[in-house]
């Protein structure tokens, strides 16, 4: 039997060998080749479109504040993983219509617990944090956010948390 398109589209979603598009250009690939792409094609400036998670122990983490790019309605980042491994995470923080950022962090290759802290001075510790499994990047759809997925906190919480002397300052 040969598919139709449409049957095609829909099993792409789903495949694991479907190949992923990259959310800065046009190009398809498999998700273990996101890491590579990102650091030849994106990585060149200073545009933050991609950090490196360097690896402290068994964990991998950054220390970024990324508050002050939590202006608009959305807001990504790759976080890719130094050394040999090829493999990383996308953060995608969506603005909802009620005012609370929906986050959701998506692996590359193979599912990951995460802890995502927010407040405080992040080499030492957050003020609160959350704890939970990625989603597969193949999951990403930017048109569909389920609400049963990430990790939600209000703008003003975030504000705050930014900015505890004067929450205003970042609203």
């Amino acid at each position: 039997k040969v598919a139709l398109p449409s049957e095609l589209l829909a099993h792409q979603l789903q495949c694991d060998s479907a190949p992923v598009k990259c959310p800065h250009c046009v190009l398809r690939m498999q998700p273990a080749d996101l890491k590579l792409h990102l650091k030849s094609m994106h990585m060149t400036g200073d545009d933050d479109v991609a950090l490196v998670a360097t690896k402290t122990g068994a964990k991998y983490q950054t220390n970024k504040d990324l508050y002050v790019h939590f202006a608009g309605q959305f807001y990504s980042i790759f976080f890719i993983f130094d050394g040999r491994v090829n493999d990383g995470v996308y953060m995608a923080a969506n603005l909802l219509d009620c005012g609370i950022w929906h986050v959701r962090i998506f692996n590359f290759v193979r599912e990951r617990k995460f802890c995502l802290g927010m407040g405080g001075d992040p080499s030492i510790s957050a003020k609160i944090s959350f704890t939970g499994t990625t989603e597969s990047y193949r999951c990403l759809n930017h048109g569909h956010w389920p609400r049963d997925t990430g990790v939600f906190v209000s703008k003003e919480r975030l504000a705050a948390l930014a900015s505890p002397d004067d929450p205003q300052e970042c609203v």
